[in-house]
């Protein structure tokens, strides 16, 4: 409520001789109203905003979470509702910036209901934060045209006073990365403990120096009554001041009489006290321990088997609930800001979905508030059925043109690799080659007319194909050429024994000592020529075998 405690058309009052800057310290509910009140009496580059955390909220917090299966969803680790207050004419004042907050999505009314003593808070309407509740304070800021400076934490405040010419003291802020500013004002609008350690600053802190300020309010109070007891004494004798035509005197007397009297009072910081005390323990033995027999061991161990039994079926409940919620949760914020679901449906297709699932989510916190875990996992396929055609088609709106654009790359380098087959590797028949070359060009063919057939739908509209199946259509040319990879080359030819000039020529010498040793027997000589000659030729073939490995 504290958010709305400034009335949208009560003025405040500002100096508007000279320009006036103002800095809140806080970028939270606090500080956001405070600066949508100052923004009706100063400009946007009057007031400036810093806040120590990297985002807005304080604390209306909203963090961004990673749930089971990789999905992310808001989650508010502050406030979780605003109520409206019970105070007809406040109520009534605030109704202006609930109903624009309300038009901008930012609130919107609570479905379902608050159990425990909270429930009754305020008494008006509960409203929640789709975008979290620290989308409340951004908004805010945002209709204040205001920008706060986030990561900037104020370490020190420190008041200057007046000097020389300057017509009034000032404030000096420094934040932690050493950045120093002065102000003329500055609203501190963070937690008391952040409040301390900002002005307990020691030396030339947040206030004005209060011994001197002690030592020169009494001397002047001293002066004040020393002038009071002259001034009484004269009156009291009859003597009348001197006045003038114009009466100056009296003027100036009356003047020094009514002067506004400053005065200084010290201000203790309050400090915690912790205070220690001893407590007594003493043991008392109320009856004899006795130990536990058989039976009654296995009365425990069956007890505590049975309490382990309900709690795993206490968790699984609470697990399958917890599923549906988020399913729930998860999807909605899918449907309402993710740009493919909102490219791949119609308006009214949402819309329908959104309404099933705002019965899904009374009927959790009603009907369904307690059952076993298969009537969850039922409502979960329920849910999932309803959504799974928009899923299908936005995950689809992404992965098929990657797909396509791979299938095209994969029979183009089959294409190209066929016709370099033809002269590297024999192996591969041509038969062979043409039937690779035969699958590519159906593929093709298949491939453009469901190209084709997909261009004339629009996105909502079930697709004329999917991914997976161009993976299908192209996985039996894939297995055909790794099968053609892997095809062994063929043995390379063996080649025929050659004559061996050395063993031919030994052979002949022997032969022809023989024929000089048995000069009677040239016919047998010239068989067994023959037969020399004839054993001649394994040996030379031997020798080229040799080469040709070597060659190889």
């Amino acid at each position: 409520n504290f958010l709305l405690s400034y009335s949208p058309m009560s003025p405040i009052p500002m100096p508007t001789t000279t320009p006036v800057r103002v800095a809140i310290v806080g970028g939270g509910l606090t500080g956001a109203a405070v600066g949508r009140a100052l923004r009706r009496a100063l400009p946007a580059e009057s007031v400036v905003v810093w806040e120590g955390l990297a985002q807005l909220g304080g604390r209306m917090m909203t963090e961004r979470m990673t749930v089971l299966g990789g999905a992310t969803g808001l989650a508010d680790s502050g406030a979780q509702y605003v109520t409206v207050t019970d105070d007809a004419d406040v109520a009534e004042a605030h109704k202006p910036l609930y109903d624009s907050l309300a038009a901008a999505g930012v609130l919107v009314p609570m479905r379902g209901r608050i159990e425990g003593g909270r429930a009754a808070d305020g008494g008006g309407t509960n409203y929640v934060a789709p975008q979290g509740v620290a989308s409340i304070v951004e908004r805010i800021f945002s209709m204040s045209s205001l920008s706060p400076c986030c990561s900037r934490r104020a370490t020190a405040l420190r008041h200057v006073a007046a000097r020389g010419e300057e017509a009034r003291s000032r404030w000096e802020l420094t934040s932690a990365d050493g950045r120093c500013e002065q102000f003329d004002g500055v609203v501190v609008a963070c937690p008391i403990p952040d409040i301390l350690a900002l002005i307990d600053t020691g030396e030339g802190g947040a206030w004005p120096d209060s011994n001197s300020g002690e030592a020169a309010a009494g001397e002047g109070e001293k002066e004040e009554a020393k002038e009071e007891a002259k001034e009484d004494e004269t009156l009291e004798a009859g003597d009348e001041p001197e006045e003038d035509v114009n009466g100056t005197a009296a003027g100036k007397n009356a003047t020094a009489k009514n002067a506004t009297r400053t005065k200084m009072v010290k201000v203790e910081k309050e400090r915690k006290r912790v205070h220690y005390a001893t407590l007594k323990a003493e043991e008392a033995t109320l009856s004899p321990v006795l130990p536990l027999n058989a039976s009654q061991v296995g009365d425990c161990v069956a007890r505590n088997l049975e309490l382990l039994k309900a709690e795993g079926i206490r968790k699984a409940n609470a697990a399958a609930k917890n599923d549906v919620e988020s399913y729930v949760i998860n999807t909605r914020d899918q449907l309402s800001s993710d740009e493919a679901y909102s490219a791949v449906s119609t308006e009214d297709e949402r819309a329908s979905i959104s309404a099933e699932f705002e019965k899904a989510e009374d009927w959790l916190y009603e009907e369904g508030r307690d059952l076993a875990a298969k009537e969850y996992k039922e409502k979960l396929k329920e849910l999932q059925k309803m959504v799974s055609p928009i899923a299908l088609r936005a995950t689809e709106l992404e992965a098929r043109p990657k797909v396509v654009t791979q299938a095209h790359e994969a029979v183009n380098w089959t294409t190209n690799i066929l016709q370099t087959w033809a002269t590297e590797r024999p192996e591969v028949t041509e038969a062979e080659r043409e039937k690779v070359a035969g699958m590519c060009a159906n593929f093709t063919t298949w491939l453009a007319e469901q190209e084709e057939k997909q261009a004339a739908l629009q996105p909502h509209e079930p697709p004329a194909f999917l991914s997976s199946d161009v993976s299908a259509k192209l996985e039996p040319i894939e297995r055909e050429v790794r099968r053609l990879i892997k095809k062994p080359k063929p043995k390379p030819p063996k080649v025929k024994k050659a004559a061996n000039a050395t063993a031919a020529n030994g052979t002949a010498a022997n032969s022809t000592a023989a024929d000089s040793d048995a000069a009677g027997a040239a016919g047998a000589g010239e068989g067994e020529g023959d037969a020399a000659a004839g054993e001649s030729e394994p040996a030379a073939g031997e020798s080229a075998e040799g080469e040709a490995k070597e060659e190889l």
